[in-house]
């Protein structure tokens, strides 16, 4: 299943300037757009094509990435941990805004444990002790370090709970948005404007390079083959010397011996053998 996801993902990639197009023509009917990417998210935060998606819509519109979380499943240290180092891994990745968003907020409140323990490290060190004391995990030990690591982190990110079943927190969620689309305009969006135009200027001046190198060799040929110089000025003497170096003159052609015939007592004879391409019977004595 893999392989299939990421070559759909491929080929998806490859016409995606399509789907710019459609974005661009419907922008004035709509607020938002929301890109649904479903499955394996290291399939699609890993490759070249989600990356390539995603800077196909940051250089057109506000883009903000969400990623969304599920929240009963985080109330284990383990997987909260994980959700979080997924979530820097791809604010890493893209450079773009990103939201987390901490659905099925109606079965389990997430602000009284994964928003506590993003504020507070001490209450997630707390939440690793009971788990270590239960035996249920090995590796608390490596949970603590990256606690603090990402401590920095949890201060610049956007975050809100909602509930996709009951609407709960969607008002949040669209607040969260805008705010979002005000940060792409200040800082992403501008740094990414920025390597727009330098990515155009380097590849301008590779051209530029390009034509300086094809005027250099040429002149070189020109200065080698003074020949190649008159063909270029509209003379046709190399032209000319090739014709009566490849070329036999019809002169020459005109005075070629031409193939020896048979000899026969009659032009019936010699007739009849070429027409059947057989030599005539000798002459009786």
């Amino acid at each position: 299943p893999n392989g299939a996801i990421v070559t759909s993902l491929n080929l998806f990639a490859t016409q995606f300037g399509q789907v710019i197009k459609i974005l661009e023509k419907r922008a004035s009917e709509f607020d938002y757009v929301i890109i649904d990417t479903p499955g394996q998210i290291e399939a699609f935060t890993w490759s070249a094509s989600g990356q390539m998606i995603a800077d196909s819509l940051a250089s057109t519109f506000a883009t903000t990435i969400i990623y969304v979380v599920d929240s009963p499943k985080s109330q284990s240290p383990a997987t909260f941990m994980s959700n979080m180092v997924n979530a820097c891994s791809i604010l890493h990745k893209y450079e773009l805004p990103l939201l987390t968003v901490f659905n099925k907020s109606d079965v389990i409140d997430p602000t009284e444990s994964c928003f506590q323990w993003m504020d507070d490290f001490e209450a997630f060190h707390q939440a690793l002790d009971e788990e270590e004391r239960s035996g249920q995990s090995y590796i608390t030990s490596l949970h603590r370090s990256m606690s603090l690591v990402l401590d920095e982190f949890y201060r610049i990110l956007n975050r809100c709970a909602v509930s996709a079943a009951t609407g709960k927190g969607i008002d949040d969620l669209w607040q969260k948005l805008s705010d979002s689309k005000l940060l792409y305009d200040k800082s992403y969006g501008n740094a990414l404007r920025k390597r727009i135009s330098k990515a155009r200027s380097e590849q301008t001046e590779q051209i530029k390079s390009n034509m300086a190198r094809l005027r250099l060799d040429m002149n070189s040929t020109t200065d080698a083959d003074p020949d190649f110089t008159q063909a270029q000025g509209g003379n046709s003497t190399l032209h000319d010397s090739y014709q009566q170096q490849f070329s036999m003159p019809r002169a020459a052609q005109s005075t070629r011996a031409a193939p020896p015939r048979v000899a026969s007592t009659s032009s019936t004879a010699y007739n009849n053998s070429a027409a059947t391409n057989t030599l005539p019977p000798p002459p009786s004595s």
